[in-house]
């Protein structure tokens, strides 16, 4: 016997279960005491005790309805516990039990506890009012199920607190109403039809134990029911009880189910359910697809085994299930092994269960892996370039420090790899240059821009070597920057180059600016001393070639000076401005010239185009003594033209061609440097040169530029 004693309220009778129902009893009746034998044959007068009021049956159809008949006779009503088997719960009631509840449903246990409570509420019993009372409100106050009380003509007679929030009416409010207000129209007739038969035969329509039927809310929404009925004889009459659940929170959690089951299904990875022994017991069709199986159903009761060879079998053994065991998860890469015992490259995804089972979430990641592999091939590609490059190349992170470089940068610096990683950048520019050099990288890292300085580059034995620094700033695939990648470029010959240059320049133009002023005033010297008229015609030759040879260092002495001219930049410029310009600056005495020219007309070009409409304003005298010149600019919406023609006897065909192919040969080269000046500004401020047929009968050059986008203003 468990926990009997001469005061118990309710005895359970029974072989199974009867420890679980008297704990539920206990928590469900709150005064009342609860207890437990065996088998009916221990029921005697001293297990009921004086004060026994209720006896529950619980056990096998024949246990339950000896146990019914063992207690008919006895003054405690019985209340049949029982089974849904076909016909016991009639055959407890043939038996004597006073009602009966079926053992099934998430409610059985309140529903049992609802019933004990009803059948127990007969004052002859000796039990009291008020304890009888405090024991029906703690059942009926539990918030997780609402219970209905209702009379035979299904008018609610009571309404427990929690019908208020399944059926959005106060309890109060219904009491007296017809059991249909809470119900869906549609349902209204089946109810009445089913009351009355019920009453006049005793037959039931639906299962009392537990159905699932549509409520009707106060806002007219239906509500998804969970309902237990029970009734009793009083001398009011037939009652009717329900133990009513809300079942919203299940369904949404059922269909919430169905979705993750839907997606599970239609997922493009491939996932499954093994059991404890390893076999599959749920493949969804991704997962089948992967493993190149047509049907999921081929791989169910299949061993996981079976789809991996011998060495990812022992990896998985011996490396991935222990760390399953131990951490619950691992994710990683395998080679799985499809039906054609063809092999690819997989990302799974390993859960334990609780019960021991797995989780598998498969992937085929055979793309990843030739992109992989591409890449590999690609980086191996692009360093094999990087370290073909006769210049230093490397990356600084955002700290500035080396984060990759060619073999050029080992070279030239005398640092290993190993010294050069993390090393800040501007441990190898002389201190006298870091703070220039360090700004430089400031403005590529901090304002996106790219920068070019000259600096020494500092190398491990204390060499300084001169070098050409060009970086600009690294973006990642949002377009943050991340470095700077730069080039350095040894300049050593090119400084010793331009060195040598601009000596022999000045030394050339000094000495040829030197004699041919001596060369000059000895020919004028010589001319006024004698009168020989053959003779004054030679130093007039002399003098001449004389001034030529002149003009023509003081115009290799402008091309330099502006083809050294770096702080010149390209930038949007009023081309009528400079052709003024240019006129106001050459001497044009003994010019005829006239000008075609707009208001404005802006071009992306430099200042130093003034010198190449000079020089072709000055190249008309050279060869006319009162020449004729005309300069026109004209402007479209996409260039703008500087037309510059005279009425002398035109440039060469020879001198053409040669600027036109940049090119000077033994057998094609200009008599001087005029037209190569013009040419390399125009080059050099962005514009193109052409010639044309001039209207006046001699040379026309026609000097092109971009027009800017703000023309005109």
């Amino acid at each position: 016997m468990v926990g009997t004693d001469p005061t118990t309220g309710v005895i359970c009778v029974g072989v199974d279960g009867a420890d679980r129902l008297v704990a539920r009893l206990d928590a469900e009746l709150d005064r009342s005491s609860v207890g437990a034998v065996r088998s009916p044959s221990a029921l005697d007068d001293r297990s009921l005790g004086a004060d026994a009021r209720l006896v529950a049956v619980v056990g096998e159809d024949a246990l339950a309805v000896d146990a019914v008949e063992r207690l008919a006779d006895r003054d405690p009503p019985v209340v049949a516990f029982v089974p849904p088997s076909e016909g016991l719960a009639d055959a407890a009631l043939a038996a004597g039990a006073t009602d009966v509840v079926t053992a099934a449903g998430p409610d059985r246990f309140p529903v049992l506890a609802h019933r004990l409570e009803t059948v127990g509420l007969d004052p002859d019993t000796g039990r009291s009012d008020r304890a009888t009372t405090a024991e029906f409100e703690a059942l009926t106050n539990n918030d997780s199920f609402a219970i209905l009380t209702v009379d035979a003509e299904s008018r609610v007679q009571y309404a427990s607190p929690a019908t208020g929030d399944i059926f959005g009416y106060e309890p109060a409010a219904l009491e007296g109403e017809p059991l249909t207000t809470i119900m869906p129209e549609r349902f209204h007739d089946a109810h009445h039809e089913g009351v009355a038969a019920y009453l006049a035969s005793g037959e039931r329509s639906l299962d009392w134990s537990w159905v699932e039927l549509p409520g009707r809310h106060r806002d007219g929404t239906e509500v998804p029911l969970g309902i237990s009925f029970g009734d009793t004889v009083t001398d009011d009459g037939h009652l009717f009880s329900a133990v009513v659940r809300d079942m919203r929170d299940q369904r949404e959690r059922e269909a919430r189910l169905d979705r993750l089951a839907t997606a599970v299904e239609a997922s493009m990875d491939g996932v499954a359910l093994l059991d404890a022994d390893g076999r599959y017991e749920y493949v969804n069709a991704a997962h089948a697809a992967v493993y190149g199986y047509d049907d999921p159903a081929a791989l169910e009761g299949e061993h996981w085994r079976t789809l991996y060879d011998e060495a990812e079998v022992e990896r998985l053994e011996a490396e991935v299930l222990p760390t399953v065991d131990d951490d619950g998860e691992w994710r990683g890469e395998l080679t799985g092994r499809r039906a054609d015992g063809s092999t690819f490259p997989q990302e799974i995804s390993l859960t334990r269960l609780d019960d021991g089972g797995l989780v598998c979430v498969v992937r085929d990641i055979t793309d990843r892996v030739r992109r992989r592999e591409e890449l590999r091939t690609e980086r191996r590609f692009v360093e094999s370039i990087l370290d073909a490059l006769p210049d230093a190349f490397y990356v600084l992170g955002l700290d500035g420090t080396f984060q990759r470089w060619n073999d050029e940068l080992n070279a030239v610096t005398g640092y290993s790899d190993a010294e050069l990683d993390g090393m800040d950048a501007l441990d190898v520019i002389p201190q006298s240059d870091r703070d220039r050099v360090g700004a430089a990288i400031a403005a590529v890292l901090h304002e996106q821009e790219t920068q070019t300085v000259e600096s020494a580059l500092l190398t491990k034995r204390g060499e300084e070597i001169p070098h050409e620094f060009s970086g600009s700033p690294l973006h990642d695939a949002d377009g943050a920057v991340t470095g700077l990648v730069g080039i350095g470029r040894d300049v050593s010959a090119k400084r010793l180059r331009e060195q040598r240059l601009s000596v022999l320049s000045r030394v050339l133009r000094h000495n040829v600016r030197n004699r041919t002023t001596v060369i000059r005033g000895r020919a004028r010297q010589v001319a006024e001393a004698v009168a020989d008229p053959d003779l004054t015609d030679a130093l007039d030759v002399v003098d001449q070639s004389a001034a030529a040879l002149e003009s023509t260092s003081e115009h290799a002495r402008l091309a330099e000076r502006l083809l050294r001219d770096r702080e010149t930049e390209r930038r949007p410029i009023d081309l009528c401005r400079v052709v003024a310009d240019a006129l106001g600056a050459t001497d044009t005495t003994g010019i005829d010239v006239t000008t075609d020219l707009p208001d404005a007309a802006t071009a992306v070009a430099t200042p130093h185009v003034r010198h190449a409409v000079a020089e072709l304003v000055a190249n008309a005298r050279r060869h006319v003594d009162a020449p004729t010149a005309r300069i026109a600019v004209t402007a479209t919406d996409e260039r703008v033209r500087i037309r510059v023609e005279d009425d002398g006897p035109g440039i060469p065909a020879h001198e053409r061609e040669a600027v036109r192919s940049e090119e000077e040969t033994p057998l094609d080269h200009g008599t001087g440097i005029g037209l190569w000046l013009v040419t390399w500004i125009t080059n050099d401020a962005g514009g193109t040169l052409a010639f044309e047929e001039s209207s006046l009968g001699g040379a026309a050059v026609v000097l092109s530029f971009p027009a800017a986008s703000d023309r005109g203003n």
